[in-house]
């Protein structure tokens, strides 16, 4: 066939092939474009930082410990030795387990409570946490303050 015009005429595929091979060659090439700084830059952290894990004031863990381990087979009140007043000091005994979990509050009209001390029944010194699992398997479902270092 003879040409009528100067022209080639692109139909189907290779229109389509020359379409996208324009639109390649016109868009910018940010990422490949070197900048003018010569100190390069530092990668930023974008994602948020996590929350800081702290004792949220509203806990319970007399509560807590009670929903996880059953109810104690004591449970004591009496003053707290530290003298501020209203404050009260509980005592929780769970002969089965062998433990006795000392709870504080300081706010009369609050039912939060707070460990403060975890002994074996008729022992001196407090348990750490890897004890506690061991004589009390039930407490490694729920966060106890005093053993998971989060008072200090």
């Amino acid at each position: 066939m003879a040409e009528t015009s100067g022209s080639k005429h692109f139909s189907g595929r290779g229109c389509l092939a020359a379409c996208v091979l324009a639109l390649v060659a016109l868009l910018p090439l940010d990422g490949c474009q070197s900048s003018s700084d010569s100190t390069p830059q530092t990668a930023q952290d974008t994602l948020p930082s996590p929350p800081v894990r702290s004792p949220a004031p509203s806990r319970d863990e007399a509560a807590n410990l009670i929903k996880v381990c059953g109810r104690p087979d004591s449970d004591t009140r009496k003053a707290a030795p530290s003298g501020a007043a209203g404050a009260v000091r509980r005592i929780m005994k769970w002969k089965r387990y062998d433990v006795e979990v000392w709870l504080d509050h300081n706010d009369v009209d609050s039912p939060r409570w707070a460990t403060t001390g975890i002994f074996l029944i008729n022992g001196d010194d407090a348990i750490d946490r890897e004890t506690l699992s061991k004589k009390m398997p039930c407490s490694r479902r729920t966060t106890v303050y005093f053993v998971d270092g989060l008072f200090q």
